[in-house]
């Protein structure tokens, strides 16, 4: 009982333009275009990013051979996610033996 009005007080309390700006129609996903890449590329140079997935970022050949591969694949299937129109991340699925992964 106690853990419900706690956690009703906090999503009441909560800024309403926060709440506002975090509305789901802000967020997106739209098929990935040429202009996003770069981005993509940008985003995994971060080193906290990449400490925190467990991965190294590309060399931009390596980078830019992958993406290829992505887009020319017609089982994977990408998308950029966009919050407030601004390009933000991505995420795509493909498939792996029998499975359908997603990234």
């Amino acid at each position: 009982m106690w853990q419900r009005q706690i956690e009703a007080w906090r999503v009441s309390s909560v800024d309403s333009n926060y709440r506002d700006r975090m509305r789901s129609d802000l967020i997106t996903l739209r098929p990935v275009n040429e202009s996003d890449i770069e981005v993509f590329y940008t985003h995994q140079l971060d080193p906290v990013s990449t400490d925190l997935a467990k991965v190294h970022a590309r060399s931009r050949e390596s980078f830019d051979a992958h993406w290829d591969a992505i887009l020319n694949d017609p089982n994977t299937i990408a998308r950029t996610i966009l919050f407030d129109d601004r390009v933000v991340g991505l995420i795509n699925t493909f498939p792996v033996k029998d499975e359908r992964h997603i990234g």
